[in-house]
Formats: C-alpha cells, structure tokens, sequence
C-alpha cells in the first residue's frame, strides 16, 4: 500500500488506534496510582441528567460549528487524506459503536479528569489538541480541535463532573461518522 497518499489497511488503523488508545489508558491508570488521593473517579462520572442534556447540546452545537466553518473555508485546509473516514469504516457498526464510548471514556478521563486537575485547564486543553498529531499539520483542523479541547474543559469545570464531556465527545465523533456517511450517500 502506498503510504504516501495516507491509505492504510484496516488491520493498521485497527491496531494504531488500539495501542493510541491502550497507552492513553495505561497513563491515565499509573497517574490515578502514583497520585490515589488526587483523582476521585466516583464523584467524576455521577450521571445526571442534566449532564446528559448539556453533553448531547454540546457535541450538537460543535458539530454543527465545525460544518459551518467547513463550508466557509476551503476544503482542502481540511483534508486529513481520508484518515477519519477510513478509521470509521475500519470496523463493523456495533464495534465501532464500543469504540466511540471507550475513546470518549478514555480520552476524557486522562485530558479532564487527571491533566486539567494536574496541570490545569489550558495546559490539558493543548496536550489534548496536539495529541492529535495528524491535525498539527492543519490549521484549521488544530483549531477545531483546540476549540473543542477547551469546550469540553469547560464542561468538566462548569459540571465537576466527567459526565457531560464523555457524552459531548461521543455526541461529536457519532455525529461525524453520521455527517460522513450522508456525504458519501452510505446509508
């Protein structure tokens, strides 16, 4: 396959997203155990409803956003060569389904939860962005990321609670893969 033009099998995609994910995993774990009486992961995901509203409004209102920019700027400042695309169809619907809430656990656990406590609301808010790395060669992408990064910050510190950007996260990664299957025509 030729890597230039950023087409990977799905096998690839499958094991860079398990072992990006695993490892994210593995330091949220070690950071929770080196520092037990920091993190209180029982009162960070007490759902509520309102949490629930606040997450899916969130995740609506950013996607939407984002495809308004899309729509303004050109196109190509947002091509990422396919990869998101290729990521969502590199598993069957069910799977990818368990995958969306694991990274939207995972991510908001270690990004919320243990580096905005750690290091704070902007510093968390730019890991999270740049571990985004493939965007870091697009701008406009960055920025996206960014602006999302720092809105699900501020749902943790508005909600004390890990609840709303779990939900807003998963929100917005469902609502792309949806927006991209209408585009493409899929059903």
């Amino acid at each position: 396959m030729n890597r230039s033009d950023h087409h990977f099998s799905n096998a690839e995609l499958r094991r860079a997203l398990y072992v990006s994910q695993g490892l994210l995993l593995l330091l949220s774990v070690v950071f929770i155990l080196m520092f037990p009486a920091s993190f209180l992961p029982t009162k960070w995901y007490v759902f509520g409803w309102m949490d629930l509203m606040i997450g899916v409004c969130f995740g609506m209102v950013m996607v939407v956003l984002q495809a308004m920019i899309e729509h303004i700027l050109p196109r190509a400042w947002f091509d990422d060569k396919g990869i998101d695309e290729q990521l969502f169809h590199a598993f069957p619907l069910p799977v990818l389904a368990l995958i969306m809430v694991a990274v939207s656990l995972i991510e908001e656990t270690l990004f919320r939860g243990i580096l905005q406590h750690l290091l704070g609301y902007a510093a968390a808010s730019l890991i999270f962005a740049f571990v985004h790395v493939r965007y870091v060669t697009k701008p406009a992408l960055l920025a996206i990321t960014l602006a999302l990064s720092f809105g699900l910050g501020f749902l943790f510190i508005q909600t004390n609670s890990l609840t709303a950007p779990i939900i807003a996260h998963f929100t917005m990664d469902t609502l792309a893969l949806v927006i991209n299957d209408v585009k493409r025509g899929r059903p």
